[in-house]
This record gives structure tokens, sequence and C-alpha cells, in this order.
């Protein structure tokens, strides 16, 4: 039985070398964007360019291994729905670009941080914080607590202006009395 591994190698060799570079520069092209895509952008940013698509969808397999050993994507645990109608909605996995950080310290805590993939993924937390797991948990449930906080002010609001409501309806009807 041939492993995946065998697979992609395989479908790698028979894709088109055309489409393969063209296919590698959309991928650079999304990451240098800073925002998580799937092959699902890619497929589609290659959509009306004049290069015969690869017999074999299974190509792009290869066209994201290969940004992932040349440090360009990173995947996530996260998966969406495709949107190509031969995928049939089943989840593609989402990559997210490696982009320079020039921050080496976590503007939390300001605990140095290693140059690996770890933090890359808290570089999205504000356009330009890069925070430690700890910090990045802090906050996640610092926003958490906060959105609850509007949720009750946005309740009680409602419920003044309907108290508001019923008490001018009422001072109206004794007025007319």
């Amino acid at each position: 039985m041939e492993s995946k591994n065998e697979a992609i190698d395989r479908v790698e060799a028979a894709a088109d070398d055309k489409w393969k570079s063209t296919a590698l520069r959309a991928v650079r092209w999304r990451a240098k964007k800073g925002v998580n895509f799937t092959s699902d952008h890619i497929w589609a940013d290659l959509d009306g360019v004049d290069i015969d698509p690869p017999k074999e969808p299974r190509a792009m397999g290869a066209i994201m291994r290969k940004a992932v050993s040349e440090g360009l994507i990173v995947a996530t645990e996260k998966t969406l729905p495709s949107t190509k109608p031969s995928n049939h909605k089943r989840p593609v996995r989402v990559w997210s670009p490696i982009t320079e950080v020039e921050i080496t310290v976590c503007e939390g805590c300001g605990k140095k941080l290693p140059n690996d993939l770890n933090y890359h993924q808290f570089h999205s937390v504000q356009e330009s914080s890069v925070l430690c797991p700890d910090c990045y948990e802090a906050w996640r449930k610092y926003k958490d607590l906060l959105l609850q906080k509007v949720a009750e002010q946005k309740a009680n609001l409602e419920s003044n202006v309907k108290n508001i409501e019923v008490a001018e309806t009422t001072a109206r009807d004794e007025v007319r009395l």
C-alpha cells in the first residue's frame, strides 16, 4: 500500500512544472498578505490563469508541503468546508503564513520568545502584537469576560428602555384620566 508521502510524490511528479511553479507563487503571494487561507483560495487564484491544471488535483498537497518546507506557511488545527464543488464541502486545512516578527519578547509579560513556530499564531492577536502562550490565554479569557459584560450591559439597557416605555405609557394614561 502506498503511503501518503509516496502518493504526494507521485502526483507531484506527474504535475506540469509550470503549474507547480505558478501554484507555489500563488501560495507565496497569499503568505505575504499575512492572512490565513486554504488550498481552495489557491485554486481560486489559479482560476483563469492560462495553465492547464494537473490531472490529479491532489498535486496541490505537494505544493502546500513544499511551501511548509520553504518556511512560508504552517498548518493550523482549523479546517473549513471546501468551497470547490468537486470537494462536496469536505473539510480542508487552514494554513497560516509565517510572517517575519521583529519583536523577540512577549508584549504581555516581556518574556523572551524563541525563534520557532510556537509563537507565530499569536502574532495575529492584534496586528502588531506577539504574545507568549500564557499571555495569549489570559488575553483570550479577558476578551471572553469583556464580551460577557457587554452582553449583560446590553440586556440591562434593553430592560431599562422597556421600563421607561412602560412608565411613559402609564404616565400618559394617568394624565388622560
